[in-house]
C-alpha cells in the first residue's frame, strides 16, 4: 500500500484524479485531500510518512511553486495543472511528472509507471551501493559515500563537495541531509558543515582538520562531536 497525498482546490478534479487511481492502482491510498498552500504548510508541520504527491500548481492561495521549495518537501511530487509555462520551474523540485489538465487516465498511468521504475530503481541501488540520492538542479543525482570531502549549508541549500573537484547542490535542510547519510559515518560539526568521520585528521581547539581543509568546530555540536569521533577512533 502506497500512501498518496491529493493537493487540488477544484473538487471535481480532484474527485476525477482519485477516480482514475483507484482504476489503475488499487494499492495507492489518497490519505487525504488539500486545497490550499496553507493547508499543505500545515500538513507537512507533523512530517507524515507519504510515497507520492499529486500538486495543483495555481491554488486558491497562490502559486504552490513559490512556497514548495521553501517547505523542503521530499516527497516525490506528480504536479497536474492547466499551466504548461512552469514545467521547466516545476522540474527543479521533487517532480517525477508534469500532467496537464485534462488528462487522461493513459496519461495518469504512464506517470505512475515513470514513478514506480524510478522508485524501484532508487530503492535497488541504495540497498546494494554505498550513496545517497539528491535532487540537483533538474535531475536526480547519485553520490557515493566515499567520494564526499564534507558538506556545507549556504542560502536554504546544502553544497556537496565531492573529490576531484566537483560538487553539487541541493535543496535540503541540514537536519534532512543528515537523514540520508549514515549515523556512522557523518557527523554535523557546525551549523554549516558536516564531515565524514573517516576523513577526519586531527581536532585542534575550535578546529576540525580534514588535510584538505580545516572547519570550524561550533560549541552547540562539541558534545555530539567528541561522542561520535571519540568512539570511531578508540
Amino acid at each position: 500500500m502506497l500512501k498518496v497525498l491529493v493537493v487540488e482546490d477544484e473538487l471535481l478534479s480532484a474527485l476525477e484524479l482519485k477516480k482514475m487511481l483507484k482504476a489503475i492502482r488499487p494499492s495507492y491510498i489518497v490519505t487525504k485531500h488539500l486545497s490550499s498552500i496553507e493547508e499543505l504548510k500545515l500538513y507537512f508541520k507533523t512530517n507524515p510518512s507519504l510515497d507520492l504527491m499529486f500538486l495543483d500548481i495555481e491554488l486558491q492561495d497562490g502559486n504552490s511553486l513559490e512556497k514548495i521549495k521553501k517547505l523542503h518537501i521530499q516527497t516525490p511530487i506528480i504536479y497536474c495543472t492547466a499551466y504548461s509555462q512552469y514545467a521547466i520551474e516545476a522540474f527543479d523540485t521533487n517532480a517525477i511528472g508534469y500532467l496537464l489538465k485534462p488528462f487522461s487516465q493513459l496519461k495518469l498511468l504512464e506517470v505512475i509507471e515513470k514513478f514506480e521504475e524510478t522508485r524501484s530503481y532508487i530503492k535497488e541501488k541504495a540497498e546494494s551501493d554505498n550513496t545517497i540520492f539528491i535532487q540537483s538542479e533538474y535531475k536526480r543525482v547519485q553520490i557515493s559515500i566515499d567520494d564526499i570531502l564534507y558538506l556545507e549549508s549556504l542560502n536554504d541549500y546544502i553544497h556537496i563537495h565531492l573529490k576531484g573537484n566537483k560538487s553539487y547542490s541541493t535543496l535540503l535542510s541540514m537536519k534532512k541531509i543528515m537523514e540520508k547519510l549514515p549515523a556512522n559515518k557523518f557527523v554535523r560539526i557546525h551549523r554549516s558543515y558536516i564531515v565524514p568521520l573517516f576523513r577526519i585528521q586531527f581536532v585542534k581547539g575550535k578546529i576540525v582538520s580534514l588535510g584538505y581543509k580545516e572547519l570550524p568546530l561550533g560549541i552547540t555540536y562539541e558534545n555530539e562531536f567528541y561522542k561520535q569521533y571519540l568512539k570511531e577512533n578508540y
